[in-house]
């Protein structure tokens, strides 16, 4: 293997979460939606309320990984483990 394929860092694109946090967006915007337009009956408006809190709520945490500092984390540690170590 030569050292310009090894050296190269995977696009942040191909990250796992990346698809995650982009089928939930897509899912968060639907289930809005959804609530807003529709005519819910008065026995299930709070099953939809409780649908969309909870959704709301794991989208927040997807979303909040790009943005908060897990992410930067995880790149920090992926830099320090190809790192050299110091010499003394």
């Amino acid at each position: 293997m030569s050292d310009d394929q090894t050296d190269k860092k995977p696009s942040k694109f191909h990250h796992p979460h990346f698809w995650i946090c982009l089928l939930l967006t897509a899912g968060e915007f639907w289930v809005l939606y959804f609530v807003v337009t529709s005519s819910i009956p008065e026995a299930n408006q709070r099953i939809a309320d409780m649908m969309l809190g909870t959704y709301s709520t794991a989208w927040l945490g997807s979303v909040g990984y790009w943005f908060q500092t897990t992410f930067g984390s995880n790149n920090k540690t992926d830099l320090l483990a190809k790192a050299e170590p110091i010499k003394l």
